[in-house]
C-alpha cells in the first residue's frame, strides 16, 4: 500500500518534471528539492496526521573499532567527528498516526538496534511495515565518531551529513540529499534523485559522486582516481588552483566550462568533451566526469 506522503512525494517528481521542461537539471530539481525540504520536519503532515516521539542515547568505547555501519529506512542521518574516544548514537524515533494515541501506539515499532561484530559497530533503524501504512514514520539520528573511524551509511528517503569525517566514506540514499564537510579520506557517495554537495574536502585517494537525477558540487582537493556521475542534472567542481590531473569529461547535452586549463576541450551541436590535462604541471590523478544532461563546471576554489 502506497503512503499519503509516498504519493506526495511522487506528485512532486512529476511536477518537477513539467515545469522544468527547459532546463530539468535546473528547474525542476530546485522545485523538487524545495518541496522535499519541506517535508523533512516531523511537523510535516499530511491528511491531519500527529506524531509522537521518543529520545535516545548510548554511548560505545571506540577502542577495537574500524567501522560503523548506519542503516535506516527513513529519516536523517548526521555523522560528525569528536574529540572523544567514544562513539556517541543519539537523536529520536518519530512515529505518525491519525490521532495521538495512534501514533503513541505505533512509536515502538519504530525502533533502533546497535551491535558490535568484531571491529564494526551496526546500528540499525527498522521500521515495521504496518506503521509505515498511510503516513511516514522515521529514525532521526546524530553520531559522533572520532577520527580514523570508516563511516558506512544506507538510508532509503532523508537526508545524510557527513561532517569533519576523518575516514572512509560510503553513503548509499535513495531519495534526499548527501551533504559532505571538512572531510579527510575516500569517499563514495551513491544517490538515485537529489543533491550530492562535498565541501572543503582532501580525498586520500578515491573520490566515486554518482547520482541519477539532481545535481552534484564538489568542492577540494582531488585524490588519485576521481569519478563523478550524473545522468541527469549539472556537475560543478572546484579545485585548488595547484590542481593538475589527467581528465575525461564527457556530457552529451550540455556544455564544459573551466577556468583551469584544459588540453583539448570541444563542443559539436549538443555535446562537449574534454581530454587530456586538467591544470599545469604533472598529473597526480585522474578525472573522469559523465552527464547525460547537464552542464560541467570546473572552477579553481
Amino acid at each position: 500500500m502506497v503512503s499519503r506522503r509516498g504519493i506526495a512525494i511522487i506528485i512532486l517528481i512529476g511536477l518537477a518534471v513539467i515545469v522544468s521542461s527547459t532546463r530539468p537539471w535546473v528547474s525542476g530539481y530546485k522545485l523538487l528539492g524545495n518541496k522535499f525540504s519541506s517535508m523533512q520536519g516531523p511537523n510535516f503532515n499530511i491528511g491531519g496526521n500527529v506524531y509522537r516521539e521518543a529520545q535516545f542515547k548510548e554511548d560505545f568505547s571506540a577502542a577495537g573499532i574500524r567501522r560503523v555501519v548506519i542503516k535506516a529506512p527513513n529519516g536523517n542521518i548526521e555523522v560528525t567527528k569528536t574529540d572523544s574516544n567514544n562513539i556517541t548514537v543519539e537523536g529520536e524515533r518519530i512515529a505518525y498516526g491519525e490521532t495521538a494515541a495512534e501514533a503513541e501506539s505505533k512509536l515502538p515499532l519504530v525502533q533502533l538496534h546497535t551491535a558490535t561484530r568484531g571491529d564494526v559497530l551496526e546500528i540499525t533503524g527498522k521500521i515495521e511495515e504496518s506503521v509505515t501504512s498511510g503516513n511516514l514514520s522515521r529514525i532521526d539520528m546524530v553520531i559522533h565518531v572520532p577520527a580514523g573511524i570508516e563511516v558506512d551509511s544506507t538510508l532509503s528517503l532523508g537526508n545524510i551529513t557527513l561532517d569533519g569525517i576523518e575516514g572512509a566514506i560510503r553513503a548509499k540514499l535513495s531519495m534526499g540529499e548527501v551533504k559532505a564537510n571538512s572531510i579527510k579520506g575516500d569517499l563514495d557517495i551513491t544517490l538515485s534523485t537529489g543533491a550530492i554537495s562535498v565541501n572543503d574536502a582532501t580525498i586520500a585517494r578515491k573520490l566515486n559522486l554518482t547520482t541519477s537525477m539532481g545535481s552534484i558540487d564538489f568542492s577540494g582537493t582531488l585524490g588519485e582516481s576521481n569519478y563523478i556521475q550524473n545522468s541527469t542534472g549539472y556537475v560543478r567542481i572546484r579545485v585548488p588552483r595547484s590542481t593538475c590531473v589527467r581528465i575525461d569529461a564527457e556530457t552529451s547535452t550540455g556544455r564544459i566550462n573551466s577556468s583551469l586549463p584544459i588540453t583539448s576541450l570541444k563542443s559539436e551541436a549538443m555535446t562537449s568533451s574534454a581530454s587530456g590535462v586538467l591544470g599545469e604541471g604533472t598529473p597526480t590523478g585522474e578525472l573522469r566526469v559523465r552527464t547525460s544532461m547537464g552542464e560541467i563546471v570546473i572552477s579553481q576554489i
